[in-house]
């Protein structure tokens, strides 16, 4: 079972949202998903400076350091895993609790793709996506359900 919610936020506002959710929520062992490397990176680092166990994965990482990077999130020393769809792909992590979109996916297929990564295997899992305000798409909205 997931759990699904949408915020409408500036997306100026996207990081601080971001980080008032983590900080409400407990214990959360998730992903967040960004739609380009840049923002993955970008939002990586800043989660970094507030303290948070992050690590990012995108496209123009190396092979090898992908692996690295989720073998530590599977491991539990990192907590939250920065990604674009891409990279996420294959990903089989067991109870995850959140998956956090920030911004909407291009499609509906990768937003399925996306949440898919939490509530499996009887568990329950949390999926809260952030949509720019300016680019609020209902229909959209209405066929993901949230």
């Amino acid at each position: 079972l997931i759990d699904q919610m949408y915020y409408q936020v500036a997306g100026r506002d996207f990081f601080e949202t971001l980080c008032r959710v983590l900080e409400m929520e407990n214990d959360v062992y998730g992903i967040v998903f960004c739609n380009t490397r840049r923002e993955v990176s970008e939002l990586n680092n800043a989660l970094n400076a507030k303290g948070y166990k992050t690590d990012a994965i995108h496209g123009d990482i190396e092979q090898k350091n992908r692996e690295r990077v989720i073998s530590k999130f599977k491991d539990g020393d990192v907590k939250i895993l920065v990604a674009t769809d891409v990279a996420a792909r294959g990903i089989d992590v067991s109870n995850l609790t959140h998956v956090f979109n920030y911004g909407l996916p291009q499609d509906i297929e990768s937003y399925v793709h996306r949440i898919g990564r939490t509530g499996r295997a009887d568990n329950t899992g949390f999926a809260l996506t952030f949509v720019d305000v300016k680019y609020v798409d209902r229909r959209l909205l209405e066929q993901l359900n949230v």
